[in-house]
């Protein structure tokens, strides 16, 4: 399979029960890539995962496969230190499906529609070093390394830095 029997969609409100289970997914399969853990996101209330699909302060991005979610990306619009600035956040494949363009196809939806955005000069995001799949999608996506937090993430007694890394909005 490949990306070409992939849709690109938004989720109704409805349906936020899977992209819940898809969530709890990304931070099972991969918790050292996410700000979040898996423990604290499964007790969030349901009303809060319909809040996120008809929020307007971001747009979540699913990639389905015959009618299930495999994978999803997320923009938060405007953030705090700088309204100018959206962020990429939550970009997820599940494992059996990488390899196969998902990731650049959600994110390349993603930079469409903030390119319609001209209020967002700059998109930020955040990535741990050891994500090297990820790094090098990045890079090919014309975003650039212009930090890194040293050792923020912690996963037993090993520590991780994370890079920071940023695009002009085109």
């Amino acid at each position: 399979m490949d990306q070409t029997d992939v849709q690109i969609i938004e989720l109704p409100s409805d349906r936020w029960r899977e992209y819940k289970v898809l969530r709890l997914t990304a931070l099972r399969t991969d918790p050292i890539a996410f700000g979040s853990t898996c423990e604290e996101t499964i007790a969030y209330p349901d009303d809060l995962w319909q809040e996120r699909l008809a929020g307007t302060a971001s747009v979540i991005l699913f990639a389905q496969r015959e009618g299930r979610l495999v994978g999803t990306a997320a923009v938060l619009l405007g953030i705090e230190e700088d309204a100018a600035t959206a962020q990429i956040v939550g970009v997820f494949v599940e494992p059996e499906h990488r390899g196969q363009g998902i990731a650049r196809h959600l994110l390349e939806a993603l930079l469409a529609r903030l390119a319609d955005r001209p209020e967002f000069a700059r998109i930020l995001l955040h990535v741990t070093e050891t994500q090297t799949a990820a790094l090098t999608l990045y890079q090919s996506l014309g975003f650039e390394e212009v930090g890194r937090l040293v050792e923020e993430h912690h996963q037993g007694d090993r520590v991780y830095d994370e890079v920071v890394m940023e695009r002009h909005n085109r």
